[in-house]
């Protein structure tokens, strides 16, 4: 498939523009770019990990400032790049394993860096597109709500 149906960065559209939007922090997990992560305990920036939970939108980047692309894969203790998503703002993150959505639906965190399809938890992002993960995760283009 060529770069328009599969992008090769992570902030499609948005808050790549604005530089008070974009973080950093130490990786204190394995960390893949496009993964919704959050702050633990001691700081470090893991893949957020609680399921259906109200949370703010930070969003793995990657790291192209040392030439890392879509697929590069952030290792305990390194800096990693982060985009604070703001309404509106469009990224190509992870949709869970076992997922189908359709362009419309609302997702929720799926509890392990990676998005599902809202059950009964906060909606944090809309599909842009029709998606169906059978088994692994996949990505998916997403608007931030």
């Amino acid at each position: 498939m060529n770069s328009s149906v599969n992008p090769k960065k992570i902030v499609l559209v948005g808050s790549n523009i604005l530089a008070a939007v974009q973080r950093e922090g130490v990786a204190g997990a394995g960390i893949q770019p496009g993964m919704l992560v959050a702050y633990d305990g001691n700081g470090d920036l893991v893949p957020h990990d609680v399921a259906g939970a109200l949370t703010p939108k930070y969003i793995a980047d990657m790291p192209d400032y040392v030439g890392g692309g879509i697929d590069y894969e952030y290792q305990v203790g390194d800096q990693v790049k982060v985009q604070a998503g703001i309404g509106g703002t469009q990224f190509y993150m992870w949709l869970s394993g076992g997922e189908d959505v359709s362009k419309g639906d609302l997702l929720e965190s799926a509890g392990d860096g990676t998005l599902r399809g809202e059950t009964e938890g906060v909606p944090l992002f809309v599909a842009l597109e029709n998606v169906s993960a059978d088994v692994e995760s996949v990505r998916i283009k997403v608007e931030v709500l």
